[in-house]
Parts: C-alpha cells; structure tokens; sequence
C-alpha cells in the first residue's frame, strides 16, 4: 500500500518530536541513550568505527567522542552530561591514562592532534549535537532522506514547474550540528543554490508545517526587491494540501522576484590579466586552483578548506566557493590591477570542469558584452580572484565617459537590474596618518547649523559650473579619521564647528564626486577670523594666506592644534545638552522591590563588563529593572536608548545600511547603534545606555557583525561593513543592557562567542513583592502566593518545561504609583482568564487537563 505524502510528512513531524524532546531536555536525551542496547550498539559501533573515525590520517574528534559514548555503553556503563563533559575534557588534555585501552592509532591521533585557541568542541558544546546521531542513523535516516525526495518530487509535479530545482535538509541540520526540524525549498534553476534564491520553503517541525519564501543567505541583503517590500514571515499548518496551494499563489511571485536579483563580482583573469583574450575568444571565465578536481566532489566550503588544507574563512576559500555558485544572470567586471577594467559579462552557464585545459580548469560560460580596458584614478578592486563588488556605478561611469554608445547596452544590463545594498566588507583602504584641513561654509548655502552632532555633510569636489574646485588635491588626501576645522565665511566670519571626515573621496548620484565630514562638536562662543590672525602661527597658514578664497585649505598639525588653544581659551564646548535626572539607587529599589545591596552588584558587574543581559522566565520584570538601573547609571533619559529585537532585525537596521532617499536612489544610513555611539563618543564625561529588549529574539551575530569584536576590546577599533574607509570603535561610556526570555522555545540561545562577552544576571519570581504591592487586598494575597508557588513548582518539574517557565511576579503586581493589581477576585479571575490561562495553554498546548489543574490550584482556599 503505498503512502500519502500527509503520511510522510507525519512521519518525519513525528522524528521532529521525538528530537525536538531530547534537544530540549537533557535527562530525556540521556535517558534515551542509556536505552540504546544490544544490536543497535553494534550498529552505531560500526557507523563510528575506530577506522572510520580516522580519514586521510587526520582524526574528528566529535566522531571519535561518539565512538568512545557507545563503547562504554557496550561495556554496561550508564552516561550522564558529566561523563560526557569528563570524555571531552580527557580529549583536550589528552590524557593518556584515561584512553590507555585504544589501539595504537587512535592514541597517536589524540596525542598529534592540535589544540588552537579554541578547543576541539567550541561548537559541540551541546550534549545534543554530539548524541542526536544515535536516534537518527540507519533506516529512520534512510526513510526520512527518502520521504524528503519522495514529498519534494510530488510538489514539484503538482505546481507543474520547469527549470527549478529542490533542496532539502534533513535532521543532520545545515552544518551538521543536529537539528530538530527537516526543510525543503523550491527555487528557480538559473540561481543554481537555494542561498542564492527566493524560495518557496517549508520547515517541518514538532509542531506543525512553518511555511512561506524564504530568502536564501547569500541574498539578504535585499531588502526590497524592485521597490516593493516582500513578506518573508512564516505561516504555520499541519497539512501539506494547504502548503503546495500556497506555494501554487506563490509561484509567480517568485519566478518574478529572482528575476529581480543579480548579484555583481569581480574577476580576474590571471595577473594582469593575462588571460583576458582568452576568456573573451572563448566566452568563459577560468580559474585556477589545480590541487582541486571537479568542484561537485565538494559539497560545500569546509570540504572545499579541508582539500586546500586552508582555514574556511580563507580568502582562496571564499573565492572558489563563491565561484561555482554565482547565479546564471549575475554580471561579472573583469578587472586588471586595483584600477583597471577589462570588460563586463553576463554570467550564461553552470560550473564546470574542464580536465582536458593545461590550466585554469574551473570554467563559467559569460557573455563579455563589453571587451575593452578603461582605468580609474582610484582603486576600484581587492587583490584576489572572484568577490563580490559593489563597483559596477564607478565602471558604468567610466564607460560612458569614454564612449556614449555603451549606454544602449548598460540600458540592457539596469532593465530588470536590482542592486544590492551591501559592499563586500573586504574592500578596504589601508588607514593613512592623519590630516588637518580647513573647510569653508558658505552660510547662503548652508551652515553646521543645520545639523547635529554626530551628523554628516558631503562636500563637492566641482563647483556649480563643473570645474575642480580650488586646491582639489586636498579632496584626494582627506581620509576618514582627518581632523577639520569649521569655518563660516562672510558675513559669519567666525570658526564655529570641529569636524572629522567620515568618508573619503567617492561618487553619489546627486552631486558627482564627494567628501563626507561629521559634525564632531559646536563651540558655544564661536572665535572670530581675527582673533585667529593674531596669532603669529596661524599668519601663515593656508587658508590665511589665500584669504579664504577656497574651500578646503590644509593645515599643518601645530597649526590645528594652535586654534584648538585658542579654541578652548574663549569657547567651552557644546555638544549635547545634558538634563541630569535625580534619580538615585533607593529610588530603583522602591520601584523595583530589589536591596539596594543587589542593585550594587548589578550595577558593579554592568560597569564592569559594559555589556550584561537580564534573563529569567516571562514576568520577572527584566526589561522594567533594566530600563530603571539604565536611568540611575545615565542620570539623563535622552541618554537612554531602548529598541527590541525580532528575527528580521539586521544589520542594516541596527549599525548601518542603505535607506532610499526622497530625491531618489540610495544612501548609507546610520542604525540606532551606530548613532547612540556617536553621542556617546562626543558627550565623554557623560553615561549612555542602550538596552536591546529580547534581544535572543535576532540573530546576534548577524545583527552586531564586525563590531562583536568591539564588544570584548572596547578600545580596539574596526571598519565598517558599508564603510570601508572608516573606522568604528565603542565607547567606553556606553552600556549595552539586554534582555532574555528562557521561556521562549522558538528561539536559540545566545551562542558561545557571544555569551562570553556578556554578563549574566537572573531574575526570579519575587513573591514577596506580589504580597507588598497587595497588601491592601481584599482577598487572601498571602494564600494566592502559596498556591502560585506550588503551580510554579508544578511547572518546574514538567519535563518538557523546566524552572525558565514559572509564571513572574509581574503578571500580579501594578506600576509603583498604582501598585494594587488584585484587589479582588474579580481581578484574579481577570488575571487568569485574560493573562495566565493563555500562557499556560501555549505550556500545555496537547494537555488541557494540566491546565484546569492548575487554575484549580492557583484558586485553591481564595475563590468560595
């Protein structure tokens, strides 16, 4: 009889379950090991074999810890989360005692293996990712691969599509680490890989079907695709019908969208180019790379690094790998040197490998639409083989200077062309000592006035009639960093403004060729030009001598610092007013119900670490404590930032990204992070706050990106992802204050590489602030107290919940100025029907009797 593919989707939610229940519960993981007997220990022993735990002489250490589990197991020994955490630190030290009864082989292999700065289980910190194998191994893999093949064929008949292709993933998860879930996706077959598509995609989980497009990660970046904002949320189901006449809605939609979406890279035919007639005569693109064959041996990047014998990050890596799976549709600059181009193409065909070639045997078909060499004044291109770039404007832009007739076919190119917003975060400029110029406002046009601090400016390089401006090479040197003086001239006359250029030299839309400065400080007292041209010094400096004719005059270091003399004789700074706010430690622990003595240790492990996180179950107040301590450190609630994270926050929304403009196109914007540290950096002597509510809800590395480095070295700096040229550094006066729901089941933790840069701090229910704040009630809050105890009790010791579930103190107590929140029964069946009873229905979603159980409980001797 065959199966239905409801059946096979039941069949794998069911694994789902069963997984999902031994990654949530590590008594029950256990348990479920200690299970494993007789023939299937002699099964699993084979699958992790001592010969197979050893490939091409190099040994996997997580492998080898599977196959040492299941030895003691076949000796009769029961395993605890102890013995497994004991076996691996025997591995790092490695302890020749403790695995004196291994073979030759596996004792020199534990003894040669390297231990670098991170051990060999900084990613299989979890019991889980180590033991899930055991549970999905032999046939229930089997059949799961065979029903995924079996469910994602059937949908593909039944949407009727041509050229596209499937993907999925089983219970080994993306990166082999384990997973709870299964996923199909669906895409169309130009993008070659899912991470280059919008897909239709389903999740097949414990609890049902999620389901909806999905942008793959190699383009999330976009974040609108031809002006109009997609959906990406996720629906839930639990019948696969209702999914495929969704993804049937959907499908145009998608063919539509991936049309949309190109991607830009940069490729180098051999150095300088020497391959580049090559490659034209042909109609290809070839790379070297001989120490691979055929790139389908490799499935992904780590096998790719482990042929290469090169770390995965490595740029040769990156390369290779971006190579194969650049979309058929991308558009590729071939480039010469940092400043040269050699042409432009339009990516035609798949990967291939080309054994009969002498050289350069990894192949793509292009169509080089334009084979002819231009050269930039500034350099253009990193120094590697094939990256992405976000050059293509700068290379439009020398074509068309050269010869007007390109622009019929870079009218082709932008038909249906959908830039992307990010820059390859390796496109970097070396930093330069620092400069000191002059920059001259023209108050007709416009004055430092209009902005703020921290804000930016641009500056032209041409006047109005489109010839340089005066002195033009100071345009070239100005590095991001330069320190500037501001200057208004007539009929101002007066120096008014310190800025730093944020942003070298490039090129926008509007206004061509220019230099962007932040505004760094305002002077309260402003200083006149001729105060300044009192000072013997400043006679002859630059932008005296040319009587301010011009707009950007260099200066010489003690010039600069000889205005600041003068600078700060006649004129205290001004940046941001600062309102103090009274607000002292007694006054949190009233409105908090915490000791004085425990805000201090929070607070002397806030300004300690600089970054801690609130965590506990729903309801203990983590968000209202942070928000109160934030305004006892900052004494100022303008100094106070409070935004929430959810899982399509990014990057883009939470340091800097590209945002349109309303005279079209778009334009580097500052995120709430990038800004708060702004202010930060030019109100030292003041104390800033920003507290990221649920901030496991993101995905924290993405979101921080290259700055959480920066988190643990605050006086380190770095550059930034969408500018290069600058660099970005913390300041020391700000604090992060994140909070953490334990209760939330569908979200991840935050990782290792995280969670060491944070501190954690507990919340717990409080039942002594319940009783406090209802000491006027009606009812017996003393009883209501002891019954919500036992409830919290009776949650706790639910296997599939835990102590991160108890119900907070919060749902029961008011604001500090109305505390009384039960005065009467009616309050309390409010409070249950309204608040509690929902919460608990979600806890006990397939157990309705528990939850009746427990309003009884909570009722018990208050209710008549």
């Amino acid at each position: 009889m065959s199966v239905t593919i409801q059946e096979r989707v039941d069949f794998i939610i069911g694994i789902a379950h069963e997984l999902n229940k031994c990654k949530s519960e590590p008594e029950y993981l256990f348990s479920k090991v200690n299970a494993i007997q007789g023939k299937d220990i002699e099964s699993l022993l084979a699958q992790y074999s001592e010969d197979n735990i050893i490939f091409n002489e190099n040994l996997s250490p997580v492998n080898f810890i599977r196959h040492h589990i299941l030895h003691m197991l076949d000796m009769g020994k029961q395993i605890s989360v102890n013995e497994l955490e004991n076996a691996k630190e025997k591995f790092n030290t490695k302890d020749k005692e403790y695995f004196s009864d291994y073979g030759e082989p596996i004792r020199k292999a534990i003894a040669d293996y390297p231990i670098g700065v991170h051990t060999p289980f900084h990613v299989w910190k979890e019991a889980f990712r180590i033991l899930y194998v055991f549970f999905f191994s032999g046939k229930v893999k089997e059949t799961v691969n065979n029903y995924l093949d079996e469910i994602t064929s059937e949908i593909h008949k039944s949407l009727g599509i041509k050229n596209f292709l499937t993907h999925w993933v089983n219970f080994d998860g993306s990166n082999n680490f384990g997973a709870d879930y299964c996923w199909f996706s669906l895409f169309p077959a130009d993008k070659l890989r899912h991470t280059n598509a919008v897909q239709l995609f389903a999740r097949l989980t414990a609890h049902g079907i999620d389901y909806g497009l999905y942008q793959g990660d190699d383009i999330k970046r976009f974040r609108n695709i031809n002006g109009v904002e997609v959906d990406y949320e996720l629906s839930r189901s639990d019948a696969i019908d209702g999914v495929i006449e969704f993804f049937k809605f959907k499908l145009d939609t998608v063919v539509t969208l991936n049309k949309s979406i190109k991607q830009f890279w940069k490729y180098a035919p051999g150095e300088k180019g020497k391959y580049w007639d090559e490659m034209t005569q042909k109609g290809i693109m070839a790379v070297g790379w001989s120490e691979l064959k055929q790139l389908s041996d490799y499935p992904d990047a780590e096998a790719i690094s482990v042929a290469m014998k090169a770390n995965i990050t490595d740029n040769s890596v990156t390369n290779i790998d971006q190579f194969r799976n650049a979309s058929i549709g991308d558009i590729v600059i071939a480039n010469k040197g940092r400043k040269g181009v050699l042409g432009i193409g339009i990516i035609t065909g798949a990967y291939e490998y080309d054994d009969s070639r002498e050289y350069y045997k990894h192949l793509r078909k292009v169509d080089w639409v334009i084979a002819d060499y231009v050269q930039s004044e500034k350099s253009l291109f990193r120094a590697d083989t094939f990256s992405p770039t976000l050059k293509y404007s700068d290379v439009k832009k020398l074509y068309l200077e050269k010869d007007a007739h390109y622009k019929a076919i870079f009218d082709k190119i932008d038909s249906d062309l959908n830039i992307p917003i990010t820059e390859d975060k390796h496109e970097r400029e070396e930093e330069t000592d620092v400069n000191y110029f002059w920059l001259v406002a023209n108050p007709k046009i416009w004055n430092y006035s209009d902005l703020n601090v921290g804000e930016t400016q641009t500056y032209t390089t041409h006047s109005g009639r489109d010839n340089k401006r005066r002195i033009y090479d100071h345009f070239l040197r100005a590095n991001p960093g330069d320190k500037v003086i501001g200057y208004v001239s007539s009929p101002v006359r007066q120096v008014t403004t310190l800025l730093e250029v944020s942003r070298k030299l490039f090129t926008n839309e509007q206004d061509g060729e220019v230099v962007e400065f932040r505004i760094s400080e305002f002077l309260e007292n402003p200083v006149d030009l001729e105060t300044l041209k009192e000072n013997e010094l400043l006679q002859t400096s630059e932008p005296i001598i040319n009587n301010l004719q011009g707009s950007l005059f260099a200066l010489k270091k003690e010039e600069y610092e000889a205005i600041l003399e003068i600078v700060s004789s006649v004129s205290p700074v001004r940046s941001t007013p600062q309102v103090k706010e009274k607000y002292s430690l007694p006054d949190v622990a009233k409105e908090t119900g915490i000791g004085e003595d425990t805000l201090n240790k929070y607070i002397a492990i806030i300004t300690s670490k600089k970054q801690v996180i609130f965590q506990g179950p729903p309801g203990t107040g983590k968000t209202y404590v942070a928000d109160r301590i934030a305004r006892a450190l900052c004494q100022n609630r303008d100094n106070i930032e409070i935004i929430q994270f959810h899982p399509s926050y990014s990057y883009e929304d939470f340091v800097e990204g590209y945002r349109p403009v309303e005279s079209g196109g778009l334009k580097v914007k500052n995120g709430i992070f990038k800004e708060i540290c702004h202010r930060a950096e030019i109100n030292k002597g003041a104390t800033f706050a920003l507290i990221i509510d649920e901030i496991n809800r993101g995905d924290v590395s993405k979101i921080f990106g290259e700055l959480i480095y920066l988190l643990e070295y605050r006086d380190k700096k770095v550059r930034l992802t969408y500018n290069p040229e600058l660099t970005f550094q913390i300041p020391s006066n700000l604090y992060i204050i994140g909070t953490m729901n334990l209760a939330d089941r569908s979200l991840s933790l935050i990782d290792y590489a995280l969670r060491r840069r944070f501190s954690f701090i507990t919340l717990e229910t409080d039942y002594n602030l319940i009783m406090r704040y209802n000491e006027s009630s009606e009812i017996d809050i003393r009883k209501v107290v002891e019954n919500l105890k036992e409830v919290n009790n009776y949650i706790a010791m639910t296997h599939s919940l835990g102590s991160n579930f108890i119900i907070g103190h919060s749902y029961f107590i008011g604001k500090p100025d109305k505390p009384l929140k039960i005065k009467t029964k009616e309050d309390l069946e409010r409070l249950w029907e309204y608040d509690l009873k929902p919460l608990l229905n979600e806890y006990y979603f397939d157990k309705t009797d528990d939850v009746g159980n427990l309003k009884t409980e909570l009722f018990k001797d208050v209710m008549d």
